[in-house]
């Protein structure tokens, strides 16, 4: 199963993206003109976070036995920052 669709990063963390559990792909996109971060949980700052510079796109891997969750999104500034997501996942099955 594929999905994706996009958020509008600002200044203060805002959930992105549900990850699920087990073997998936995941792309994240940032059109927008500013550094986003992006991690896992609701903590993430532009401290703590991933960095997807300015008109980058950053994929990763999950694998069998990843646990799967909530990934957050913050933008270094503005409120009104478009940032993309696809998850490509197995339904129903292991993957492999």
């Amino acid at each position: 199963m594929i999905t994706g669709n996009q958020v509008q990063a600002g200044t203060v963390a805002s959930t992105l993206a549900v990850v699920p559990a087990g073997p998936c792909m995941v792309v994240i996109s940032n059109p927008s003109s500013v550094t986003v971060y992006f991690g896992s949980g609701t903590g993430v700052t532009t401290g703590n976070g991933m960095p997807v510079p300015a008109g980058q796109t950053v994929p990763f891997a999950c694998y069998q036995g990843s646990k799967g969750g909530t990934l957050s999104v913050v933008a270094a500034s503005g409120s009104a920052n478009s940032v993309g997501w696809l998850i490509s996942s197995a339904t129903g099955q292991t993957g492999f």
